[in-house]
């Protein structure tokens, strides 16, 4: 709880707050329309990803057209040369069987038969090359013709036809094979000019799809790196100056341009500082409360020694005050000591078994002869309340409870101790009639250094009292708890386990 009034260090922190939490409602608004790193990275992935796809596929269907127009050009390239080889043969067969006829030669027999083998295995080539139902009704005729031109040559020459008659009767079959020869030449010229023609406009649809895939590619990583720029490393530059020079560089972040992860760090970086500084304000007033404490107890003795030296009568008085100054100074030092102990995990508890009985016996008896306006009442049963605890500690718990029942009751009144068991728990309740406890306070009673504002009023203290009492109860396996009401009185109580629950394995021994 702070106070009415600003503290050193107060308006600093106090500023930074509203500050951080300004830039925190301003971050939750823009996390609304903004991706944050991760998403704006799967983004760009996703994008760059669908892009590599697009070339991926792009390259394998220009490949695979590629791949058919050259095998056209290779097929029709290789068809018109056949239908030439065709020609030559067809001519030179047709040649030495004039020369058979004129001089009644029978050795052209044998290049006659290999030539005609030939012309069939060029249609027989041919037929693999087919591009088309034209051209196999082409091939067709051809191979018909050709059946037909031979034929009618063995006919001619079977009966010894004249020379004159075998070339007059040869010339219509040779010329319409000639004929079909050089359809099927230009038809192949043809294909393969559509077939260059096809390659060009593949090129230039490649050419367009590269440039077009570069200027894509280009441009994406131009907005990317303008982004990543824009909205990660221009907010981590600031985040980093904001982290090296707090001063000089707040309330300057970018918030509103960097991812959701990085207004994130700003914000908890804000509520960091705010922490510290919150920290440090405790810190000073820790400080401030010590110095005040430890001050009065001293200025008592300084009195008191001066008493002493110059009235000799109220010797004993002098030093029975001196004695509780020094005990109240020992106590704080001891709080303290308790305090780091804690803090740096290092608090030793010697358990053996007590009975709480008599730990709050021995703290009312303690506290009775000194709280002269106050009646401390015991209430215990009759059979023991065991529990295996430290009891010098379970003294400093009980004793710490009953101290500021005594000295936040400043009007006197009775003060009770309960002490008792129910079921597997033994508890120890000290129970006031003084100033409460408002219940916004109660969350931070135990906290260390934070005291009520109504406690600062009535009494001193650097407030580590109840938070190292909270923790060596909670180091027994206990807990404590509070019930108050401002100005009726306030009700501490005190459970731990009995000394069978924690032989049974509840608590480590």
């Amino acid at each position: 709880m702070w106070p009415a009034r600003c503290e050193p260090g107060c308006t600093m922190r106090l500023a930074i707050e509203q500050r951080d939490g300004a830039l925190h409602e301003g971050s939750r608004a823009g996390a609304r329309r903004r991706f944050g790193l991760r998403g704006t990275v799967m983004l760009w992935s996703a994008l760059f990803g669908a892009v590599a796809i697009a070339l991926a596929i792009a390259i394998v269907v220009v490949t695979t057209l590629l791949h058919d127009v050259t095998w056209t050009m290779l097929r029709d390239t290789r068809s018109r040369a056949l239908a030439d080889e065709m020609e030559v043969r067809l001519e030179m067969h047709d040649s030495l069987g004039d020369l058979a006829v004129a001089s009644d030669n029978s050795e052209v027999a044998r290049p006659r038969a290999t030539l005609e083998l030939q012309m069939r295995a060029n249609l027989d080539e041919a037929r693999t090359l087919i591009a088309n139902e034209r051209e196999r009704h082409l091939l067709d005729d051809i191979e018909h013709l050709l059946d037909e031109a031979l034929s009618r040559r063995r006919a001619l020459e079977a009966r010894d036809a004249p020379l004159e008659e075998v070339v007059r009767e040869m010339r219509a079959p040779l010329v319409a094979l000639h004929d079909r020869l050089g359809e099927l030449r230009r038809m192949n010229v043809e294909q393969v000019e559509r077939a260059q023609r096809e390659t060009e406009r593949v090129d230039r649809l490649a050419s367009t799809a590269g440039i077009a895939a570069a200027v894509l590619i280009a441009s994406g990583l131009a907005a990317l790196v303008a982004g990543l720029h824009r909205r990660v490393l221009r907010p981590l530059a600031a985040l980093r100056d904001e982290i090296t020079h707090p001063a000089s560089t707040r309330g300057t972040m970018p918030l509103e341009q960097s991812p959701r992860e990085i207004r994130e760090i700003s914000t908890a970086l804000g509520e960091m500082r705010g922490e510290l500084a919150r920290q440090r304000e405790e810190r000073l007033a820790f400080l401030a409360g010590v110095a005040h404490d430890l001050r009065n107890p001293l200025s008592a003795l300084k009195m008191a020694i001066s008493l002493a030296r110059t009235d000799a009568s109220a010797r004993e008085r002098t030093l029975a005050m001196a004695d509780r100054q020094i005990e109240l100074l020992a106590r704080m030092i001891g709080d303290l000591l308790d305090a780091t102990r804690i803090e740096a995990g290092e608090l030793a508890l010697t358990r053996e078994p007590i009975d709480l009985r008599e730990v709050a016996r021995e703290v009312v008896e303690l506290h009775a002869p000194t709280a002269t306006s106050h009646t401390i009442a015991l209430h215990a049963p009759e059979r023991p309340v065991t529990v295996r605890a430290d009891v010098l500690r379970m003294q400093q718990v009980v004793g710490n409870l009953v101290s500021n029942a005594i000295k936040y009751s400043p009007e006197g009144g009775p003060i009770e101790v309960h002490v008792g068991r129910e079921g597997e728990r033994a508890f120890v309740s000290v129970v006031d009639h003084g100033i409460g406890i408002a219940s916004g306070d109660r969350e931070k009673l135990f906290t260390p250094f934070r005291r009520s504002r109504g406690a600062r009023a009535v009494a001193t203290g650097a407030g580590i009292g109840l938070s190292v009492a909270r923790r060596i109860v909670e180091a027994h396996g206990g807990d404590i708890a509070v019930d108050s009401t401002v100005g009726l009185g306030s009700t501490f109580r005190v459970s731990l386990p009995t000394e069978s629950a924690t032989s049974a394995g509840g608590i480590p021994k």
